[in-house]
């Protein structure tokens, strides 16, 4: 029977958040953006699920903010995390790549319309976005 154990948490502790997403890549576990009453932007990130770190937004390649956002699609393919879609107050259709989950480069706008609610996920060599809302 499997068991779940209660830990707790030291340094900076995950803020309250829904419609988030999470990630584990080079071996480390990341909490991205989400929703509290507000979209949330940035991270939190830990390489043990006890100790973790936060980083309030994520920047791109030109020194922007990403806008924080919920229900967006993320999934890691080729050694790279991507993220896209979302809904801050308007649907999304932009998309970001990492190689090292610090510097982020927006790719071009995905051919699909803007959409939140979606699911993502890499197979059969291709990433792959699944479903969603396009209305509000």
């Amino acid at each position: 029977m499997d068991t779940f154990k209660k830990i707790s948490l030291q340094g900076d502790v995950i803020s309250a958040r829904a419609y988030h997403r999470s990630i584990v890549y080079n071996d480390c576990l990341y909490v991205l953006m989400g929703y509290n009453g507000s979209h949330l932007g940035g991270m939190y990130w830990s390489n043990d699920g006890i100790k973790w770190v936060h980083r309030p937004s994520l920047i791109d390649t030109h020194g922007n903010i990403i806008a924080g956002r919920r229900h967006f699609g993320v999934c890691a393919h080729n050694s790279k995390v991507y993220f896209m879609g979302g809904y801050n107050g308007s649907r999304l259709k932009d998309v970001y790549v990492t190689s090292d989950m610090v510097q982020w480069k927006r790719l071009q706008d995905a051919s699909w319309d803007e959409r939140f609610k979606i699911a993502t996920d890499k197979f059969n060599k291709l990433k792959w976005l699944i479903g969603g809302k396009d209305i509000s």
